[in-house]
């Protein structure tokens, strides 16, 4: 269930949006019809102002948010600032799985500048509560870890995704990545093994997908390492039929 919501965050992060404005109005509303002249008014009064203040502060980080998003629709994209606004959205927010995804997203922003480091610790930030991470960061922060030459975390990441993975599609971009990183160790057997994973997801999916040239032409490039030339061989006429 976690795992799912960390995967579609950004889908509810509109939404909650949304919700929080929607709120805020009828909050202030109740505020107005308040009576203070007895106790119990006061004190609902008071409730309700604490509500108020913490539905605005919940939407601070949403305004800056919001700056880095525009900075990053600038042509050219002014990185830094998208960076110095996001770290504040990020530091700001109090909902866990937007922290989350806040720093993660700060991390892929730090990738694109490669300074690897800012982006593994920006993500080791936002995985404090919620230990986990939505692909395509998952994906980035793996690749941030192997630039830093930390392949054994790069590993590890995208194995810990594939395991609580439900989805065929993602899980096919996990073991492409995988195997990806045990070629350029010289693994060759294991970077194989995980591209067969790949292969067994493909070949029930395959009407709906385009034909998987990169790990066609990765997995002949293994077979002649491995002295599988049999294989290598069938691989070079499915690229040179269909990966032109």
């Amino acid at each position: 269930m976690i795992n799912f919501i960390v995967n579609t965050y950004l889908y509810l992060y509109n939404i909650i949006f949304y919700i929080l404005v929607i709120l805020l109005i009828v909050v202030f509303f109740v505020l107005r019809s308040i009576k203070t002249n007895s106790k119990a008014g006061r004190q609902r009064k008071f409730i309700f102002i604490v509500v108020f203040l913490l539905i605005i502060y919940s939407l601070l980080p949403y305004y800056f948010e919001n700056r880095a998003r525009n900075y990053l629709k600038q042509t050219p994209k002014n990185i830094d600032k998208a960076i110095e606004y996001r770290t504040t959205a990020a530091k700001l927010s109090i909902n866990p799985f937007e922290k989350n995804m806040l720093y993660n997203h700060l991390a892929s922003l730090y990738y694109v500048k490669k300074d690897y480091q800012a982006a593994v610790d920006a993500h080791t930030k936002g995985c404090k509560i919620i230990k986990n991470q939505e692909l395509i960061s998952t994906l980035i922060i793996s690749k941030a870890y192997a630039k830093l030459g930390n392949y054994d975390e790069a590993i590890k990441i995208l194995l810990k995704k594939n395991n609580i993975e439900s989805d065929d599609l993602n899980k096919m971009l996990l073991y492409n990545n995988i195997s990806s990183i045990f070629m350029e160790l010289k693994a060759y057997k294991i970077s194989d093994n995980y591209i067969n994973e790949y292969f067994k997801i493909y070949n029930k999916h395959r009407y709906m997908l385009l034909p998987p040239c990169e790990m066609v032409k990765r997995r002949a490039e293994i077979s002649k390492k491995i002295n599988r030339l049999d294989l290598a061989k069938k691989d070079e006429i499915y690229i040179n039929k269909y990966c032109k």
